[in-house]
């Protein structure tokens, strides 16, 4: 999981060192992630209804892109899920 909370620890400033570390060790082993993009939460500053909820989460799915394609530069099939747990989700911003 990239983890959008831990992604983003201020806003607009990401740290994928967790996303490299990781994408690494799947490098040396020989497998392909299934990256999730939000798992478990987002930034502290946001709330569901927050208007900028959804610019916030595509420059963070955009950045975690370019961040893991540096570092798995063996195929350039990648997956991703964007929200892991999307029924969770749903019920949290009924």
């Amino acid at each position: 999981s990239v983890g959008w909370r831990i992604a983003e620890p201020t806003p607009g400033r990401f740290d994928f060192g967790r996303v490299r570390a990781i994408g690494a060790a799947a490098a040396r082993h020989g497998l392909q992630v299934l990256w999730s993009l939000m798992h478990y939460g987002h930034p502290a500053d946001l709330d569901l209804h927050d208007d900028r909820f959804i610019d916030r989460f595509v420059a963070c799915a955009r950045a975690a892109a370019d961040a893991i394609a540096d570092t798995d530069r063996r195929s350039d099939v990648r997956v991703y899920n964007p929200v892991n747990e999307i029924g969770f989700l749903a019920w949290a911003i009924e």
